[in-house]
């Protein structure tokens, strides 16, 4: 009976000692997310100054190369006069932010990403589904103002 209540302190020891489950870096676990192809979800998944439009109804995006650092992106979709909205391609980064608990230090805030054409996308993304939410402003010389200026939510899931 001594021998089976060491050997049952021994098995606990070895299995309260094993190790903690890994943490998971959560910048890295956003870029696993967000890389690969993205589709529109539906005709409802796409939303320009609170109105439903079919803009863009036909996009895909498809983010790649992501780091911590940021990434690649490129779009297909069939909207030539919009490209302000949704560039054929670019890079993106996370935006900087200052840490709450050290003013003198920046830290990725995984909630936001920043194009290279300056646009800053709030993110909200899982493993199957993807909304960014943007505004746009710099569209005087490019197009007609008021056509695409404004804010944007893109609806999309994963292809």
């Amino acid at each position: 009976m001594k021998n089976l209540y060491l050997l049952f302190i021994i098995s606990f020891l070895l299995v309260s000692c094993e190790d903690d489950e890994q943490v998971i870096d959560p910048v890295s676990e956003r870029v696993n997310k967000l890389n690969g192809t993205w589709k529109i979800e539906d005709s409802n998944s796409i939303n320009f100054n609170g109105q439903n439009v079919n803009y863009f109804s036909k996009m895909t995006l498809n983010f790649s190369k992501g780091s911590k650092d940021g990434g690649e992106f490129s779009t297909t979709h069939n909207e030539v006069t919009g490209t302000e909205v949704w560039p054929f391609e670019g890079s993106w980064s996370f935006l900087d932010i200052t840490d709450p608990n050290d003013t003198n230090t920046l830290i990725k805030d995984i909630n936001r990403i920043v194009r290279s054409d300056m646009v800053v996308m709030d993110i909200l993304v899982t493993d199957s589904s993807l909304r960014l939410i943007f505004r746009v402003t710099d569209c005087l010389y490019i197009c007609t103002p008021g056509t695409y200026d404004g804010d944007w939510i893109f609806n999309f899931v994963k292809k």
